[in-house]
């Protein structure tokens, strides 16, 4: 049997069409959510349905526009993680994106940096590939400043793709 891969998040992943491509795949991704909204995810599921090879989070970005702190959002990453530890071989963590907002990206790669820093997973880090030289999102990767185009996610796909 091939090894299931999930991917867990907030509507970046959970609007991510090619995903459903992926043999033996499930997106568990939910517009909206934030960190502590995937810890609850998880405590509330019987670890049978969010369980597999290969685990895929890319969580934070709402948490950083809704206010919430670095460390904060940092401490129910890194309790997702654990969690996610002890139901998956393989862990990867998609890098939180940019959007059109310079503090909000400062805080975005405070974030990713203390995240690249974990144990136990693999950081894919993509962030600087949808940066302009503002360094905001650039407007050819997504619709409204935060949420990706179609060439968005050909760009993120092309990476995730090679990664699992």
């Amino acid at each position: 049997m091939e090894k299931k891969i999930i991917f867990l998040g907030d509507s970046i992943t959970a609007w991510n069409s090619e995903l459903k491509n992926i043999e033996n795949s499930e997106n568990f991704g939910v517009p909206g959510f934030i960190s502590r909204d995937i810890v609850w995810q998880l405590q509330g599921d019987d670890e049978e349905t969010i369980s597999g090879h290969t685990a895929c989070l890319m969580v934070g970005v709402n948490d950083i526009m809704m206010g919430i702190s670095i460390e904060k959002t940092l401490s129910n990453i890194k309790e997702i993680i654990e969690m996610l530890k002890k139901r998956f071989e393989k862990i990867i963590f998609i890098s939180i994106l940019p959007i059109d907002n310079v503090n909000m990206n400062k805080n975005i790669q405070k974030l990713n940096e203390n995240i690249k820093n974990i144990d136990g997973i693999k950081f894919l880090d993509v962030h600087n590939y949808f940066l302009n030289e503002h360094e905001m999102i650039d407007y050819k990767f997504t619709t409204d400043g935060a949420h990706l185009s179609n060439y968005g996610y050909e760009i993120l796909n092309k990476e995730i793709f090679k990664i699992i």
